[in-house]
């Protein structure tokens, strides 16, 4: 799952909302960059987390989001992350 999170201004702003999300859907392999303002989570297995709940987490922490999609392979980078959102 790819999703822009806008607000993030510093590490512990990606701080918070990785531990948000790491506790929401139980994953650890979660990459964000503040500065490029890009959330990619890489699912170990099978999840019932969804885009909705994506951004439900990012609201309750304070933030925005913009786009969100689920993409059926892993991404390591956030350049790519922003590359592949911008296909959907």
């Amino acid at each position: 799952m790819i999703g822009i999170v806008k607000g993030m201004v510093c590490m512990e702003c990606q701080k918070e909302v990785w531990e948000d999300l790491a506790s929401a859907t139980g994953e650890e392999n979660i990459i964000i960059s503040w500065p490029k303002g890009v959330v990619i989570i890489n699912f170990s297995k099978k999840t019932t987390f969804t885009e909705d709940d994506f951004k439900k987490v990012i609201k309750d922490a304070g933030f925005t989001y913009g786009k969100v999609a689920s993409v059926n392979k892993k991404i390591v980078d956030p350049e790519t992350g922003l590359l592949t959102l911008k296909n959907f």
